[in-house]
């Protein structure tokens, strides 16, 4: 009896192993086919977001190469409006649809009628074998039609040559001093011009070369003439010359509040000691000025003539105007200035170390040795920033805290920058600096700009291009070579209105670290009658920026709310993906 016990345990024991047995491969086999399921549902899956991504590829292609025999002009129907089932705000266009690799696709387009700009939206839904992913994205820039024929509208997207670029010109060099990895982003030339490479092995940048009749950079707007401030409100009190015998002394108010002032021939206006012009008043002189001592001008000041300080005890505080000659200031003064500096000739001043809030305003050239200033503007033949640190804006609403426009018919425009600068924009400017030459020129005359020591630029907003160098008739040039430091970025133009092909707008950069983009090019209507546009690379590093890519706002891309003072539309315009804006469903 036990022994047949035994037998009946074995038998118990091996159909419970034989049961286990197949449990484990019942798991094993359901394991194996969920995750061959989820496999496949993941590759599905992954097929449906490429054949989406295809549809937005397609609608991009059909918008931006209308004239290559697609179906009709997506999203538009012979108009420059998006073609709608009901002529609704933000309603949907007709879809198109796509077949590709055993799936599909179907895009619509959504027109923000209330908004178009970079929030018009690409959406496509791609489907295979039953799994569907549906993606969508912003396009950048307005909506409108493939009219005007070349598409260069500037409602119609991005300018194509801008994409990415660091250097747009007629011509490229870059020598082979040029690191090979020193260029990132994209060269544009025209194909007469061309692109010269010295390098041997060039990474990180590509070439472009397009036809001379796309190459196209526009005439930024005159700046307004450089004039002096009026002072507002009636003269409360004028000195006249006495007339000989000199040295005598004149007092205009006979012991009243205008202090007595010595007087030599010229007739020079000598005050010192504790002269003081009253605050809150408008005070003449009619001759030159200099002021000594513990002088102080506490009300708005002019001069028939010169004005020159010579005392670090003078006191400034409100504005100095020498309506015929220099304002010399020879040194540091001891309070800070609350107005204007202002000359009919030159204008020299030693370094300040205490901020002059107002602009120091020329017709003749102007030479500071180091300080802070409101802004700085003339009408002569140049702006010098030397010895010191120079700190400029952002205070008032003139064109660029720097400033020059040349009206003088045989000088040129410069602007030297030879110490270490920082340049401050508010947004009511339009540039950093502005050098600008007028129609009344000379041959061999320029607007320069010369960069030998570091700049530092910060911009309001990317609207905003960093350096102007503009001549309506001769040359234009802007020289970097800044050395290693802080990196200069934004837009960096020099353009040319000559209408003979004699002159050129040229940038060189020698040294310094370049993150934006260098353009140059003639203005003229007539492409045969355009001045060259060249752009010499020597030394640096030149890198493209992709935060003002962002916004259609941005200078290159034209866009018609973008500022008026420069909006370059060179080349053909295409529809591309704002960045970050492409999202799954």
């Amino acid at each position: 009896m036990k022994k047949n016990n035994k037998k009946g345990m074995a038998m118990i024991a091996a159909l419970m192993a034989a049961f286990i047995l197949l449990a484990l491969v019942s798991t094993l086999c359901l394991l194996a086919t969920s995750s061959t399921r989820r496999a496949n549902y993941a590759k599905k899956a992954t097929i449906a977001l490429h054949l989406a991504e295809a549809g937005v590829a397609d609608a991009l292609y059909r918008m931006n190469y209308p004239h290559l025999g697609v179906d009709g002009d997506y999203p538009f129907d012979s108009s420059s409006i998006p073609a709608f089932s009901g002529a609704t705000s933000n309603a949907t266009a007709t879809t198109i649809s796509g077949t590709l690799e055993g799936g599909s696709y179907e895009v619509t387009f959504t027109d923000n009628v209330s908004s178009d700009t970079d929030t018009d939206r690409i959406t496509s839904a791609g489907t295979y074998k039953g799994i569907k992913r549906t993606l969508s994205v912003f396009v950048r820039g307005d909506n409108d039609s493939a009219t005007p024929a070349g598409r260069q509208d500037s409602r119609q997207g991005v300018a194509e040559a801008f994409n990415k670029h660091t250097v747009y010109a007629n011509a490229a060099t870059i020598t082979a001093a040029v690191a090979n990895n020193a260029i990132t982003g994209n060269i544009s030339a025209t194909a007469t011009g061309g692109i010269a490479d010295g390098r041997g092995a060039p990474t990180n940048c590509s070439k472009t070369t397009i036809p001379d009749i796309q190459f196209a950079v526009p005439a930024p707007t005159a700046p307004a003439d450089v004039t002096l401030p009026t002072f507002t409100g009636p003269v409360d009190q004028t000195y006249t010359d006495p007339g000989p015998p000199y040295p005598t002394t004149y007092d205009p108010d006979a012991g009243g509040p205008w202090p007595e002032a010595n007087v030599t021939a010229g007739p020079v206006f000598t005050f010192d000691a504790t002269d003081t012009i009253p605050f809150g008043s408008l005070t003449q002189v009619q001759g030159n000025v200099i002021f000594m001592g513990n002088a102080q001008v506490l009300g708005h000041f002019q001069a028939t003539g010169s004005i020159d300080i010579s005392s670090a005890s003078v006191d400034i505080q409100n504005s100095l105007k020498a309506m015929g000659g220099h304002l010399n200031i020879n040194s540091d003064l001891n309070i800070q200035v609350n107005g204007d500096l202002c000359a009919s000739g030159n204008i020299t001043i030693v370094n300040q170390t205490i901020p002059v809030s107002g602009s120091v305003i020329a017709q003749g050239n102007i030479t500071l040795n180091g300080g802070t200033f409101g802004g700085v503007r003339t009408s002569g033949a140049s702006i010098t920033l030397q010895t010191n640190l120079c700190i400029i804006g952002p205070s008032g609403n003139i064109e660029a805290p720097i400033l020059i426009k040349n009206l003088a018919p045989l000088e040129s425009a410069t602007v030297n920058i030879n110490t270490p600068t920082t340049v401050n924009v508010n947004s009511n400017q339009n540039a950093a600096i502005i050098a600008y030459s007028s129609a009344n020129e000379a041959s061999g005359t320029e607007a320069k700009i010369d960069l030998t020591a570091q700049l530092t630029v910060n911009l309001a907003t990317i609207n905003q291009p960093t350096l102007i160098a503009y001549s309506e008739n001769e040359n234009a040039v802007i020289d970097i070579d800044i050395g290693i430091g802080n990196p200069l970025g934004g837009l960096i133009y020099a353009g040319s209105g000559d209408a003979t092909a004699t002159d050129n707008a040229t940038i060189t950069l020698t040294t310094g670290d370049i993150t934006g983009v260098l353009v140059a090019g003639g203005t003229d209507a007539v492409v045969a009658n355009r001045a060259d546009g060249i752009v010499n690379i020597n030394g640096g590093t030149l890198e493209w920026d992709s935060t003002p890519y962002k916004s259609s706002n941005y200078p290159l891309y034209g866009h018609s709310s973008g500022p008026t003072h420069i909006r370059l539309s060179g080349g053909r315009r295409v529809y591309l993906p704002v960045l970050g804006s492409w999202r799954q469903k």
